[in-house]
């Protein structure tokens, strides 16, 4: 019997190596993920949208939930918990795209230089979370918007867009 984080792991890499990276992609990342856990696990994962402040500086700032149209302008964050682990398979594609925002190059070396280069995805304890790294909670996804989520990779991935 395979424990949480190894399923996490497993389930991490699979969807990692089946959705390319594309920027801005979180709350789909973190929905299809909850969803393929639900689905292959029966286990339930709550998918969140809030704030990342890493140094006691926002690199995310999450204002409003997530609707069914997220826009650039939305700037918050969604990663997956599940039983005291934090999932976040954005976070590492995020700081290694190439923009050179002064946030983004921020996001960048913070990452580079606290988990390393060509990481994949985030699976931490929450109580294990580095601390100057806070992931803030401001939002739990409805059960509806995660499926809403989850489809609409499936299409992108379908069409290839």
């Amino acid at each position: 019997m395979e424990n949480i984080i190894q399923i996490l792991s497993k389930s991490a890499k699979e969807l990692l190596a089946t959705i390319p990276p594309k920027f801005g992609f979180c709350a789909h990342m973190s929905s299809t993920w909850a969803q393929y856990l639900e689905e292959q696990y029966s286990i339930s994962a709550q998918v969140v949208a809030g704030d990342l402040a890493l140094k006691n500086q926002l690199v995310f700032e999450c204002k409003k939930n997530v609707s069914m149209k997220i826009s650039d302008s939305w700037g918050g964050h969604c990663w997956i918990e599940v039983n005291g682990y934090i999932g976040d398979l954005s976070l590492f594609r995020t700081a290694y795209n190439g923009e050179t925002s002064k946030t983004h190059l921020f996001l960048k070396d913070y990452v580079q230089n606290k988990f390393g280069k060509n990481r994949g995805g985030l699976i931490i304890p929450i109580s294990a979370l580095p601390s100057d790294m806070q992931y803030i909670k401001k939002f739990l996804i409805e059960k509806e918007m995660v499926e809403h989520l989850h489809y609409a990779t499936c299409c992108i991935l379908h069409n290839g867009n």
